[in-house]
């Protein structure tokens, strides 16, 4: 055969694959650039959301100074309206207030909103005169001890409520361990004439402070869950927390890590709403193959990192499924935005009395960096929500970095 005739017949046969390989690569980056559109769009709408409710907390703590932030239905509503307006944005759609929404009912099975003391879910629900989107309730942060029989309603701080021998107490717990407490306790004690029953009869109703109420739970023999207690010579501070959840240095040896207590307040938010958001992401598909949709909608696997973030302030996270991109593919992703309304940096008290930023370069060593600047490091024995609490246990600020 001729070399002419070879070629002829490898360009028969090699030019067809040439092509698909060609427009399949075509259409690889076509999805993939399409994916990199939504993520911004997703990211952006679900941070503009965000910021609705940080500019309306704003507005809040002008009209009632020093009141804790309280995310209501109505606060939520107009968060998630934000999210829709910045989508119908970037689809180049205008916005019409109930109807837009429907536009993205199909790809958009959930979207949450975390608040202090409990959450809302944003789903497709069947209203009895056909599917449309419904804002759930404020959901608490609620569990069930089943050793003592307790109910704690947790939030994403200190404060709690506790339901327990047919009671309500709830308050902040403010002490890191329980022989400080007691302290507290005795003062309280001794006005009642050493009478327990009497003591803890009362208490509830002259403080809101957990750990005393606690203390004279406790004191008067009444089951208290372990995770509330603190014993200083084996426990963690009760009030230790770390967004990080542990804290190692360079041998992989735990310098820190959260108390029981914040293990448990995690635990207890992270299942409530990761089993909410599978129920409804799970029953959205029911809506969508009604729609004619044949994907199949799933929680994503989320790290666990993330779910640190966003239960450690006021956050929204918003999910986007389904949307087709490209000849074959479907978008699946979800975005968080996380707020700073609720959390605050911790301050370090040193062993010389004295109180810290993290920042600061006498206690840099602590945190994994070496030496800064040849500074004489010193060691941390204490951890403080704030400077008062610092200051109410004897520490000085820090003249090097003035926390």
């Amino acid at each position: 055969m001729k070399l002419s005739h070879l070629t002829v017949v490898f360009i028969i046969v090699i030019l067809p694959f040439s092509i698909v390989a060609r427009n399949t690569m075509n259409e690889y980056f076509l999805t993939l650039k399409d994916q990199v559109r939504l993520n911004n769009v997703i990211d952006t709408a679900t941070q503009d959301a965000l910021e609705t409710l940080v500019e309306l907390n704003d507005e809040f703590q002008m009209l009632y100074f020093n009141q804790r932030f309280d995310i209501t239905q109505t606060l939520a509503k107009e968060a998630i309206k934000t999210f829709f307006q910045t989508m119908a944005v970037n689809f180049n759609l205008p916005y019409i207030e109930g109807k837009t929404e429907s536009y993205f009912s199909m790809y958009v099975p959930a979207i949450v909103v975390i608040g202090y003391d409990g959450f809302f879910v944003y789903t497709i629900d069947d209203t009895g005169s056909g599917f449309a989107y419904q804002l759930s309730p404020k959901i608490p942060y609620a569990y069930e001890d089943e050793d003592t029989g307790a109910l704690i309603n947790f939030t994403l701080g200190n404060d709690i409520k506790l339901y327990t021998n047919n009671k309500l107490y709830e308050g902040e717990l403010t002490d890191n361990y329980y022989a400080e407490s007691k302290e507290k306790h005795k003062v309280y004690l001794d006005n009642f004439g050493g009478n327990y029953d009497l003591t803890l009869q009362y208490v509830p109703d002259i403080t809101n402070d957990m750990s005393v109420i606690i203390a004279a739970l406790k004191e008067a023999g009444k089951d208290v869950p372990d995770f509330l207690i603190a014993d200083s010579d084996e426990d963690v501070p009760l009030l230790q927390d770390y967004s990080t959840a542990k804290e190692y240095d360079d041998t992989d040896e735990i310098l820190r890590e959260p108390s029981e207590f914040h293990k448990k307040r995690r635990e207890v938010i992270i299942n409530l709403i990761t089993e909410t958001l599978e129920q409804e992401i799970h029953s959205h598909s029911t809506f969508a193959s009604m729609m004619g949709s044949t994907y199949s909608f799933s929680l994503p696997e989320i790290p666990n990192d993330e779910w640190i973030n966003s239960i450690n302030d006021i956050s929204v996270m918003s999910f986007i499924q389904g949307l087709p991109i490209g000849a074959n593919a479907y978008y699946n992703n979800y975005a968080l935005g996380a707020s700073r309304i609720v959390e605050t940096d911790y301050i370090y008290g040193t062993s010389d009395k004295y109180y810290h930023s993290k920042q600061c370069d006498y206690i840099a060593t602590f945190f994994g960096e070496a030496n800064p600047g040849g500074v004489t490091q010193k060691t941390v024995d204490n951890v403080f929500v704030n400077r008062v609490q610092a200051a109410q246990n004897g520490y000085y600020p820090c003249t090097l970095c003035n926390p």
